[in-house]
């Protein structure tokens, strides 16, 4: 029975070629963009999802004075660890320091390699993430502090080879040697690092430069916001109590002195869901899943208003047929079994086009998914999107075809019904509908973007390089600046310790200023300039002058609209105190 199904079904779409070729273009182009869609939502969704425990890691989060509505930053001072360590229904508690841009050195082939990222890890790391050994070993390796993990692809960049262990590379002064060559960090992890070295060095190193005032170590330094802090927790346990005990042991650390709280923020939506609430990511995801479900819908209406379309063709053939003795299931699954055939016909074309176009759409994307199809959540949700689009699609067409009567299909008399019918024109309004809506959408989109490429920033971002030095160069910098000063093709040259304008990388504590409230408490981003920056990125002054380059320049401080608001200044501006802490 089924294989007489198929027969007709693959005649009478042969037989009107026409249709069945625009029946499978709109099908396969609905399929290719909704599946397309459907791998960027499930890549987004999977961040993180890769460590076996995912569920019971909670990342810990600094609330700045939340009685005035202060920051929510992803980072909290050395001490965070140690008390979370300490708290109840903590299972494991782990710090992560980092240094981003950096270059690191093959001395023995005179290769730098930049854009560099060092994780400095302790030693609870590999207790709660998921992040593979390749080669080597993890025994001893916080006992030596020049130990260091490479990941496979960077050791391919540093030595030409994966075959790394025990061979060497230079970070600033200091020599490190391989203990182990991980595999490299998937694409969906917030983690992203070329590095892991123990944490001891990162510690040793904040001793050696002097600590932050009357904190000598990290465990000491209260005031630095510069650990991400995870914490692993028992299935008994209750965020907001841990919570409440880091920002107690704070508080009595601080003397009472403290308007800081920690919480805690589940590690499977910290890709989704910024610090301090923003859902700006996870709204878009959801906003594409819908997009993804009005391309299928789209495309299901559309074989529907074809295929009902089709009626006049198709009356005489259901008379005939109900005549020499099928019955209105036989004709059901007979259309049923047509558009099965179309369906499947189109997702064999969506699945080549898939694989034609993935390369493309990874750089729109700005992503590398890998299209596995091994992948069980993908199937998941492609085969609702099948199942559900299929059902859309063949349903009501094979009802309506069906039902005609016998003897008013033989003499045409159901065109004029069918073609009338109310249900057909609902949905084609609604199928303009949906189109119209999702282009309207589309050119609002890109205005935005436009806008966003062609906002004034306040700086010139345009025709400018910015380059991360290794620790050594500093000592040379007049030479090095000389030298590119010296090439026609360059206009001007600036060192500055900002590597992206849009994250210093760098705050302050509190900052005092004459006649400050004490409601009022401001961490102001802060970066280390030339003489020769703002001009280089015509910035433009409401009030004041450039520094110098003259010894002079080093007691004062140049600050922004933003912040002089913030502070509650009248102009003029300029000779007002403030210190930092």
């Amino acid at each position: 029975m089924i294989k007489n199904y198929l027969i007709t079904a693959i005649r009478e779409l042969r037989k009107r070629k026409f249709y069945t070729a625009i029946n499978i273009l709109g099908l396969s182009v609905s399929l290719t963009a909704a599946i397309l869609i459907i791998f960027w939502v499930q890549d987004e969704q999977s961040f993180d999802k890769f460590h076996p425990n995912y569920e019971a890691i909670y990342t810990v989060n600094s609330h700045l004075d939340p009685e005035h509505n202060g920051a929510i930053w992803g980072i909290t001072p050395g001490p965070i660890g140690n008390y979370a360590k300490n708290a109840p229904d903590v299972e494991f508690a782990t710090r992560v320091s980092q240094d981003y841009n950096v270059t690191l050195v093959n001395d023995k082939l005179k290769r730098p390699v930049t854009d560099m990222s060092i994780y400095y890890v302790d030693g609870s790391f590999f207790n709660m993430f998921h992040f593979p050994l390749q080669e080597g070993s993890l025994v001893g390796f916080q006992e030596n502090y020049k130990q260091a993990l490479v990941t496979a692809s960077t050791a391919e960049k540093l030595f030409s080879s994966q075959q790394a262990i025990g061979k060497t590379f230079r970070y600033g002064a200091d020599l490190f040697t391989v203990a182990g060559i991980l595999k490299d960090v998937p694409q969906n992890s917030s983690m992203q690092f070329n590095v892991i070295i123990p944490l001891g060095y990162h510690a040793q190193r904040f001793t050696n430069w002097g600590g932050n005032g009357k904190w000598k170590t990290i465990d000491e330094d209260l005031g630095n916001y510069s650990f991400a802090t995870y914490v692993k927790v028992k299935p008994t346990a209750s965020p907001t109590l841990i919570g409440k005990f880091i920002s107690e042991n704070y508080t009595k650390a601080r003397d009472g002195e403290n308007s800081t709280i920690f919480v805690l923020d589940p590690l499977k939506t910290m890709h989704l869901i910024a610090p301090d609430g923003n859902k700006s990511t996870l709204c878009m995801v959801q906003i594409f899943g819908i997009i993804a479900i009005l391309l299928l819908v789209i495309g299901a209406v559309n074989y529907v208003n074809l295929s009902t379309a089709r009626a006049l063709d198709r009356a005489k053939d259901v008379g005939i047929r109900k005549i020499i003795g099928a019955n209105r299931l036989h004709l059901f699954l007979q259309f049923i079994t047509e558009t099965v055939v179309v369906f499947f016909c189109s997702l064999v074309i969506a699945f080549i086009l898939i694989l034609v176009l993935h390369t493309g759409y990874n750089q729109i994307a700005q992503k590398s998914i890998s299209y596995s199809f091994q992948n069980s959540t993908i199937w998941l949700y492609i085969g609702v999107a099948i199942i559900g689009t299929l059902g859309l699609s063949s349903i009501y067409p094979a009802i309506q075809l069906s039902s005609f009567n016998t003897i008013h299909s033989l003499k045409g008399k159901s065109v004029k019904g069918v073609s009338s019918t109310t249900m057909r024109k609902i949905l084609v309004v609604f199928q303009f509908t949906l189109s119209v809506t999702l282009i309207v959408c589309t050119l609002v989109i890109r205005n935005q973007l436009d806008f966003i490429q062609k906002i004034n920033l306040g700086y010139d971002r345009d025709h400018v390089i910015t380059l991360g030095l290794p620790e050594e160069a500093y000592k040379h910098m007049d030479a090095i600046q000389t030298e590119l000063k010296n090439n026609d093709a360059i206009q001007g040259v600036s060192l500055s310790s900002v590597y992206n304008m849009t994250d210093f990388g760098n705050a302050t504590g509190d900052i005092d200023w004459p006649g400050k409230s004490k409601d009022n408490k401001l961490i102001v981003a802060q970066a280390k300039i030339d003489k020769d920056f703002i001009p280089l990125m015509n910035i433009q002054f409401v009030e004041g002058k450039n520094f110098t380059g003259l010894p002079a320049d080093s007691s004062g401080y140049i600050i922004n609209e933003t912040l002089a608001k913030q502070m509650g200044l009248k102009p003029p501006y300029v000779g007002s105190n403030m210190s930092f802490h």
